[in-house]
């Protein structure tokens, strides 16, 4: 399965993956990644992984979680940014 990391935080270790397949949101890990950094991960992240089944949350998880070849995370626009860029003409 494939998706992109939709929030990461470094400090704690764990995110979310909104899925390709358009199914429902899954939680991440670090333990969960392939390569155990996380350094790499933030939002837009093309990601692959497998689903675990439910654990005892009652909710699958994300596992085997690797980054894809050639990705270049976009990283998040601060509020002045998205401003300008709202209202630039071109």
């Amino acid at each position: 399965t494939t998706g992109k990391i939709i929030t990461w935080n470094s400090d704690r270790g764990f995110g979310f993956i909104e899925r390709d397949d358009g199914g429902a949101d899954v939680f991440v890990h670090w333990r969960d990644l392939a390569d155990l950094s996380c350094d790499h991960l933030s939002f837009r992240t093309r990601v692959s992984f497998d689903i675990a089944p439910p654990d005892r949350s009652g909710k699958p998880r994300a596992i085997n979680v690797a980054t894809l070849t050639g990705n270049a995370a976009t990283p998040r626009p601060s509020p002045r940014e998205a401003a300008e860029a709202h209202f630039r003409s071109d």
